[in-house]
């Protein structure tokens, strides 16, 4: 199978989409299979460090050289190009599947089956706690009509499948959980190393800096937990934002 990975999230800054599409895309070319992998990227700034090879065995990257504004409006407005057209043009490969880690600015042929993995929908459950241009930017996105046109979805938790099939009326069938993994280097060293890295363990928050990541609730919560039970004296809390 030819399956082609949209990573544009890695040439757009840091954050926990571009942090989940290296992870996934790494441990895809780990796999022994058989499988095929084009990775399609867009910036008009021009080569990035991936963290991967951009070319190996089983893979390529096709990196256009588009400005973002007019790429997106033309996807929105038009769309077209399609992204597998592109692709095939360039590889000569037609794409038996997309996946999509995140939602985006995507236009590509019907006949493409597509799989996109779905973080929250905050968006639309909470639309006054985000910034003024990431609301415009999904209200341009249409993430309700983007995630009704996918083959299949991963969701990265009970609660965002429930809220997927909730709010965008998918089918529970059409949805699999799956769970965020977590880097090696986090993994904890074996032996009395071990033992003393369990004496305290850090309970961590990214993005403490965005309002919904509700960093007040969990600082709250933290609170509670401390006064209730003394296992709290264990743990450290870390906020980690702007």
């Amino acid at each position: 199978m030819h399956i082609a990975i949209d990573i544009r999230s890695l040439s757009e800054g840091v954050g926990g989409v571009a942090v989940y599409t290296r992870a996934v895309v790494r441990s895809l070319l780990a796999l022994e299979d058989s499988h095929t992998y084009t990775l399609f990227t867009n910036s008009w700034k021009g080569s990035h460090n991936f963290g991967f090879p951009k070319t190996g065995p089983r893979h390529s990257t096709v990196e256009l050289r588009y400005p973002n504004k007019l790429f997106h409006a033309s996807q929105m407005v038009l769309g077209r190009p399609h992204i597998d057209g592109l692709i095939e043009r360039r590889t000569g490969k037609k794409p038996d599947v997309i996946f999509f880690p995140n939602i985006h600015f995507a236009s590509y042929s019907q006949s493409i089956p597509a799989v996109l993995t779905l973080h929250d929908l905050s968006f639309l459950i909470h639309p006054e706690l985000l910034s003024f241009k990431s609301l415009w930017w999904h209200r341009l996105i249409t993430p309700r009509k983007f995630i009704a046109r996918m083959s299949y979805i991963l969701a990265v938790s009970d609660c965002t499948k429930q809220d997927c099939v909730r709010l965008c009326e998918r089918d529970p069938e059409s949805i699999t959980v799956t769970y965020l993994g977590r880097d090696p280097l986090l993994c904890p060293p074996d032996g009395a190393q071990a033992t003393a890295l369990h004496e305290r363990t850090s309970l961590i928050l990214f993005g403490a800096h965005e309002r919904r990541k509700n960093a007040h609730a969990t600082v709250e919560a933290f609170a509670l937990f401390c006064k209730r039970d003394q296992a709290a004296r264990r743990y450290k809390l870390v906020l980690v934002g702007r």
